[in-house]
């Protein structure tokens, strides 16, 4: 009599088995780090792009000879335009408009279902650039939340003492989609050096 070698099939089942296991797990697990890394880009994104924004308003205001409109105070409204006058190295002065918009990127045209929701700056006062990365697929926006309002407001006037409030949140189009939708608060108090 000979003897046979090779697997059973009682064998072969449990390794088939414990195959599919093992694939399952390290699936779920792939599937896991690319959620993981979507959502810490997305969050990455949002923080760079408002501590940038936040950062450049800061040094604006803090130089500021002028600021105009007149600020509300915040309990009652906020302003989603600020224009500063500053003087540069040579001395020469300056104008800064800032504005939180809803208007296309060339500012030119009217806002319809595809607006950019963007802090944008200026110091020409016609020709305004996003500050932000507004990229629909990659890039970040102003939300209008409701409490509190986002723009500029007064928060005391001795010394001028301002707020600066926006909530950004991702693009629409972006990786990940509604189940890694984030949104982050971004506010300053700045308190200005050479406004009487």
């Amino acid at each position: 009599m000979t003897k046979k070698t090779g697997f059973t099939l009682i064998e072969l089942l449990v390794v088939v088995s414990i195959i599919l296991i093992s694939v399952g797990v390290a699936g779920d697990l792939v599937v896991s780090i690319v959620r993981t890394y979507n959502k810490t880009r997305i969050l990455n994104e949002i923080e760079q792009n408002g501590n940038y924004v936040l950062a450049k308003i800061e040094y604006d205001l803090r130089n500021a000879l002028t600021i105009s409109p007149a600020l509300q105070n915040c309990s009652t409204a906020t302003s989603s335009n600020l224009t500063i006058t500053q003087r540069d190295a040579a001395n020469n002065t300056i104008t800064i408009d800032y504005r939180l918009s809803n208007t296309p990127e060339s500012g030119i045209g009217s806002c319809s279902s595809n607006c950019t929701f963007a802090v944008q700056r200026s110091t020409d006062q016609t020709n305004f650039y996003s500050m932000i990365n507004s990229n629909l697929k990659e890039g970040v926006q102003i939300v209008q939340a409701s409490t509190p309002l986002p723009g500029f407001c007064l928060i005391s006037s001795d010394p001028q003492t301002i707020r600066i409030h926006f909530d950004l949140v991702q693009a629409p189009s972006s990786p990940g989609g509604k189940a890694n939708q984030a949104t982050q608060a971004f506010e300053r108090i700045v308190v200005t050096r050479f406004i009487d």
